[in-house]
């Protein structure tokens, strides 16, 4: 795919803090302000059940608009963003579950599209089910220069979400390269506190990896 310009720049909020994907307090806050859901200590269920699994299908550059809504159904709220480089349109899906004991899960995916071609897209979740093998841990493993996509898969595992570099999502505004690869997760500290984890790996043109950008945020 053809690039205008180059950018330089979940889990769970139930009963299981340990091995946790994506920032869990921010995806908790913006499934419950999007969806307008409150657990009232009964089953609850709103939003699209949408399946995470299929974005194994999902292909940047070429995945359609049309394929997405037939794999996922309509999106909760869509978005149009122009600027400089393109015209952007952005989907998100949200579906927030209810159950007995005060205990909630969801799930968020966002998918941007240009020119009606998938550009990037990212998910949490806090379903058992929806999450990846993943081992960040062996991000040392990954080598600038000569790593390709398939080393970074085997050695990361399957990323929580993939764009090019003139993406508007935020999650991606860190990476620097052609393509850009996210991985997150979080960790319950000895103190109780929350440690999130961010990588982003950055691809070159021929797919090899340019860039790896990693951080830790502390939650109290």
């Amino acid at each position: 795919m053809q690039l205008k310009k180059q950018r330089k720049d979940r889990r769970g909020f139930g009963c299981h803090p340990t091995s946790l994907r994506m920032n869990k307090y921010f995806a908790f806050f913006l499934i419950s302000t999007l969806t307008g859901f409150i657990s009232t200590g009964c089953s609850h269920q709103a939003g699209n059940d949408f399946q995470i699994v299929k974005t194994n299908n999902m292909q940047l550059g070429k995945t359609t608009n049309l394929q997405a809504r037939r794999m996922f159904g309509n999106p909760k709220v869509e978005k149009n963003v122009s600027n400089d480089y393109n015209d952007y349109n952005i989907w998100t899906y949200i579906f927030m579950e209810s159950r007995a004991f005060n205990q909630s899960d969801g799930r968020i995916m966002v998918l941007e599209f240009v020119d009606g071609k998938l550009n990037g897209y990212f998910y949490a979740s806090s379903y058992e089910s929806d999450a990846p093998p993943q081992n960040l841990r062996a991000k040392n493993q990954i080598n600038r220069q000569s790593s390709t996509r398939a080393d970074v898969a085997r050695i990361l595992g399957v990323p929580d979400g993939k764009a090019y570099s003139n993406t508007t999502l935020e999650d991606f505004h860190e990476g620097v390269g052609e393509e850009i690869w996210l991985y997150q997760q979080e960790t319950q500290a000895v103190d109780n506190s929350i440690v999130s984890e961010k990588i982003l790996v950055g691809f070159d043109r021929d797919g090899t990896v340019e860039t790896i950008t990693s951080s830790k945020t502390k939650l109290n």
